[in-house]
């Protein structure tokens, strides 16, 4: 079977994709940093919705991409 690959390109004038990761287990949010930036991008991540919420609205510049979980 052919190997799917992701791929993220660059947005608004050459700046890497910033990625807001939301997840309420704390020993996660490292992980999904460390493979986000193999990937090319951004990550911030938070603990939880509320500051999710807050770092959200106070984004400069805005993120490209929101991961969260939904449980």
């Amino acid at each position: 079977p052919a190997r799917s690959r992701c791929h993220f390109g660059k947005v608004r004038f050459g700046m890497t994709p910033r990625v807001l990761v939301v997840d309420d287990e704390p020993a996660l949010l490292p992980l999904l940093a460390r493979y986000l930036r193999s990937l090319g991008l951004e990550p911030q991540c938070v603990p939880g919705a509320e500051e999710a919420l807050a770092t959200f609205h106070a984004a400069q510049p805005a993120f490209s991409y929101v991961v969260s979980d939904l449980t």
